[in-house]
C-alpha cells in the first residue's frame, strides 16, 4: 500500500467511524441499523397481506440467513414484525409488519427526510445528489470486486 492509498484509507474509516457514532439511522435507539434496514426493506417489499419470505430478505439485505434469523427474532420480540408460517410451502417462514411497525417506519421515515432536507441545507441540493452518485459508484464498485473473489 502506497503512501496516498494509506492516508485515504484512515481517512475514510475515521469518518465512517464518526457518521456511525453519530446515530445517522436513528435517534430513536432501541433498533440497531441492521433492523431498521429490515424494516425498511420489508416496507419496501411488501405487496400484498402474503408478508415476505424470509429467505428473500435475506438476499435483499445480501446478509446470511443465521442474521436474518437472529434479527427477526428480535424485531418480533419488540413486536415490529409477525413470522408466520408459509401456507403454500411449510418450510417457508414469511415476514409481515405489525401495527407498531408500522408507526416505526413511518416514525423514522419522516425523521431521515427531516435529516436529508436539513443536509441539502447544509451542503446544497446538488451536493447532496452529487453525494449520492458517488455512493452508488461505490456500490457497483464493491458489487463488482465482491463478484471477482
Amino acid at each position: 500500500m502506497d503512501d496516498d492509498s494509506g492516508k485515504l484509507y484512515r481517512e475514510l474509516m475515521d469518518v465512517f467511524r464518526q457518521i456511525k457514532k453519530s446515530n445517522f439511522y436513528t435517534q430513536d435507539a432501541t433498533l440497531t441499523p441492521g433492523e431498521l434496514m429490515l424494516l425498511n426493506t420489508l416496507k419496501r417489499s411488501f405487496t400484498s397481506g402474503q408478508g415476505i419470505k424470509a429467505s428473500e430478505l435475506s438476499e435483499k439485505l445480501n446478509v446470511t440467513r443465521s442474521s436474518i434469523t437472529q434479527t427477526l427474532g428480535n424485531l418480533e420480540q419488540a413486536g415490529y414484525i409477525i413470522r408466520e408460517m408459509d401456507e403454500s410451502d411449510r418450510r417457508s417462514i414469511r415476514v409481515k409488519m405489525t401495527e407498531k411497525g408500522e408507526e416505526l417506519y413511518i416514525r423514522h421515515a419522516k425523521e431521515m427526510i427531516k435529516m436529508v432536507s436539513e443536509l441539502s441545507e447544509y451542503l446544497g441540493k446538488e451536493e447532496v445528489e452529487h453525494l449520492i452518485e458517488t455512493f452508488k459508484k461505490v456500490n457497483n464498485f464493491l458489487k463488482a470486486r465482491r463478484n471477482l473473489k
